[in-house]
């Protein structure tokens, strides 16, 4: 429905097309708030991941024994 051709402005009353503008601005804050909370949602999950991930590779880190090189004088010596 075309709400902006003037032969229907004229017929539409003030106060309807003031109750469409106020219907069209909630429609379009309630996909704003829904597209908001999705990204929030999105960037709790990612955030967690990294965090896990991070814990995991500081894990390792400790698990792992860091092995000692030769230097070229114990090298000689052998």
């Amino acid at each position: 429905m075309d709400t902006f051709s003037p032969a229907l402005h004229e017929r539409i009353s003030s106060s309807d097309r003031r109750r469409q503008l106020e219907n069209s601005i909630a429609q379009a804050m309630d996909r704003y708030n829904s597209d908001f909370e999705a990204i929030r949602a999105n960037t709790a999950r990612l955030r967690a991941l990294r965090e896990a991930r991070e814990a995991e590779a500081e894990a390792l880190v400790v698990v792992a024994p860091v092995r000692k090189r030769r230097t070229k004088a114990q090298a000689k010596a052998i």
